[in-house]
């Protein structure tokens, strides 16, 4: 081999051995044969380690091992691309990697090995669980009005994707705490969470962690445990040898809030999976929380709504006899004088008599329709107006659906506003109309941009969202801020959702004293503007 030669090989030795991806070399049968310093990084196993070492070392034992399949594939010369799929570290951790295979052939072009680049995809692949599980969560939390069923339904779908095991306690009354679920991602396991809190000492049954963060309403994280902590954990020894045997290595203990008012907490714990939580996975938390609760409150108004709706029937029934009884009766009396049965009637008797017919008749025309009008109506939705920076609400509307918008491959753009920008208004009806306008956008936009942006002029802020999506048809501009109605039955299949968005969003609008109202040009998108004021005239603003 030529001093130049020897160079070029050493230099390619040195840029596999720097590569941040794991570069492995094996032989047909398996046999691991090189490994790279990215290998040893990704997979926590050193190269003295493994070579030698049948690749299957590396798929988790209850994983379904697909090494034979793809060797017999390289044996037939293929090349395996982009093939995610999941391996175990040395510490007995999981992580999602994404492997191109290929096999290498000799001078004589025999394919004598196989070469595997592995990076580790494990934090899009998280990303990607979690958002799946958001909207997951939020279908069924829409979908039953019983919230206790909901609440366990999204307390198993927070397992294993959040956590090892979850914990959701309700407030009853003024002070009592009910244990509503507890979830284990390993079912056998599920009676060691339950006894963690019966088997506490009378004084400590409920932990002083649940007080804090229901008293606080603020969110506490415990990122990592160690074992000499739980060792310290107050209680006795049974209380500490179920806490030994969770193996509890990070927590996260988050409040159930809906305007204001403490509805309950969720504590979220790793522990088999070896996670500790961040960051970004309190957001999500807090998010599950925030859905949640509204779903909590919501079947509360729900059950209030039906007490409420039964004494207004009973009311508007009673009401109803009152009214038309004597009225039927006046008119009733006016058709027999009409029709001469207690004699004739001069010329302006009749003209009166006819009066009092139309009169009648009209009065219990607008009774019907007040009745109507009234068993229409479902309730009331009350308007909490503060001081509020908008920017922090662009923000805030921006976090939520910018993750959402990344993973269909849409660009996401916020246009913020000065800070100084503010607005008095319902801050959570805001974010609500936002969020709606939003998610319409990026459920209905296959490729390009969504944009969020907003404007101050002449008294009001104009929030506008626009998407390079397929754009509405003129005759259906109207029609898409209407309960339930979609464009079509494949679309609505095909993109999910309740076709209550935009309606819920434009009702909102007006009870905040503004409007939302639509441009859209077809297969080129549209622009969906929510106008509102400043400093609305409270009065002006609750009537509409």
């Amino acid at each position: 081999m030529s001093a130049e030669a020897a160079r070029a090989q050493a230099f390619l030795a040195a840029i596999v051995d720097g590569s941040n991806d794991a570069i492995i070399g094996k032989s047909l049968d398996g046999t691991i044969l090189s490994w790279n310093a990215g290998a040893e990084h990704i997979y926590g196993f050193t190269a003295e380690e493994m070579i030698g070492q049948p690749i299957t070392r590396l798929v988790p034992p209850d994983h379904p091992d697909e090494v034979p399949a793809i060797l017999e594939r390289l044996a037939r010369g293929e090349r395996i691309e982009t093939y995610e799929t999941v391996r175990m570290r040395k510490d007995g951790t999981r992580i999602d990697v994404s492997l191109t295979i290929s096999p290498v052939r000799d001078p004589s072009g025999r394919i004598t090995a196989a070469s595997t680049v592995a990076r580790n995809i494990t934090e899009r692949k998280r990303t990607e669980r979690t958002l799946a599980f958001l909207l997951e969560a939020s279908s069924v939390l829409a979908g039953s009005l019983d919230y206790a069923t909901t609440l366990r339904r999204t307390a198993r779908l927070a397992v294993p994707t959040l956590a090892d095991w979850c914990v959701i306690d309700i407030v009853r009354g003024d002070t009592r705490i009910e244990r509503l679920e507890v979830v284990h991602r390993d079912p056998e396991r599920e009676a060691l969470v339950r006894d963690l809190f019966t088997c506490q000492p009378p004084a400590a049954r409920q932990p002083d962690i649940v007080f804090r963060v229901l008293q606080t309403g603020e969110s506490e994280i415990f990122p990592e445990i160690t074992p000499e902590q739980l060792e310290r954990a107050a209680g006795d020894d049974e209380y500490r040898q179920v806490l030994r045997s969770l193996g509890i290595r990070s927590a996260m203990v988050v409040p159930l809030v809906a305007r204001g008012r403490p509805l309950g907490v969720i504590t979220l714990a790793a522990a088999e999976s070896g996670r500790h939580f961040g960051d970004r996975d309190l957001r999500v938390a807090e998010e599950l929380a925030r859905r949640a609760a509204t779903a909590i409150d919501s079947a509360e108004l729900y059950e209030e709504a039906l007490l409420a709706n039964k004494a207004k029937s009973d009311f508007l029934a009673v009401m109803s006899h009152e009214l038309r009884t004597p009225l039927n009766a006046i008119i009733g009396y006016a058709d027999i004088l009409d029709a001469g049965i207690g004699g004739a009637l001069a010329e302006q008797q009749r003209e009166h008599v006819h009066r009092i017919q139309a009169s009648g008749r009209h009065l219990l025309q607008l009774i019907e329709e007040i009745l109507t009008y009234a068993r229409m109506e479902a309730g009331r939705e009350d308007v909490e107006r503060t001081e509020i920076r908008v920017a922090a609400v662009l923000r805030e509307a921006g976090e939520v659906v910018e993750p959402i918008a990344a993973s269909r491959g849409l660009r996401f753009t916020v246009e913020p506003l000065p800070p100084s920008v503010r607005m008095r208004t319902d801050e959570r009806k805001l974010r609500q109309i936002l969020l709606n306008l939003l998610s319409n956008a990026v459920k209905f936009t296959e490729e390009g941009e969504v944009r969020l942006s907003a404007v101050e002029a002449d008294g009001r802020i104009r929030f506008r969202v626009s998407d390079t999506g397929g754009g509405i048809a003129p005759e259906h501009l109207e029609k898409i801020f209407e309960p339930f109605w979609q464009v079509e039955q494949t679309s609505t299949r095909r993109v999910g959702g309740t076709g209550l968005g935009l309606s819920v969003a434009r009702r909102l609008a007006r009870l905040l004293g503004g409007e939302v109202y639509v441009e859209s040009t077809s297969e080129k998108g549209s622009t969906f503007t929510l106008d509102l004021p400043i400093d609305p005239d409270d009065n002006a603003a609750d009537a509409a």
